[in-house]
């Protein structure tokens, strides 16, 4: 799925409904990745021991769930159809990486099968920013865990 920064160009009344929709999930999905991807830290760190009862993952399960049935509903009006994919892919993968930690608790293999879907996850919204529409991401190069 190729990257077509002129499509946020479109200035047509549902481009710009498309990106108000799109903003609020992308913010959402960063977010989420955000809270997992530290969740994951701890537990590395064994500051975290049984993730699966923490109220911390009860709250992102219902946050992921609002975000996952809003990136179901986007529709991407023609050069945006591939980026409302995108959208829709990361929140598989943020869903999948919730699943594994829920599942497994933070287990090595569950947080090992965790930590590439939230990498899969952060590629494809790396793949759908474009601040021209409001979608940037956080620069991690600097960040103390960038390896994980």
């Amino acid at each position: 799925m190729a990257h077509h920064p002129a499509a946020f160009l479109e200035e047509s009344d549902a481009a710009v409904a498309y990106v108000i929709e799109a903003e609020r999930v992308f913010n959402a999905l960063r977010r989420l990745i955000g809270q997992l991807s530290g969740l994951l830290i701890l537990a590395e760190t064994k500051t975290l021991r049984n993730a699966p009862g923490l109220a911390d993952l009860a709250a992102t399960r219902s946050q992921w769930a609002e975000t996952e049935e809003a990136a179901a509903r986007l529709e991407g009006p023609g050069k945006l159809a591939g980026h409302a994919d995108r959208l829709r892919h990361a929140a598989l993968h943020v869903g999948q990486a919730l699943e594994a930690m829920s599942g497994g608790g933070l287990e090595a293999g569950a947080a090992d099968l965790a930590a590439r879907h939230l990498k899969h996850g952060y590629r494809l919204l790396q793949s759908a920013a474009d601040p021209r529409a409001g979608l940037a991401m956080i620069d991690m190069s600097e960040a103390c865990c960038r390896g994980h």
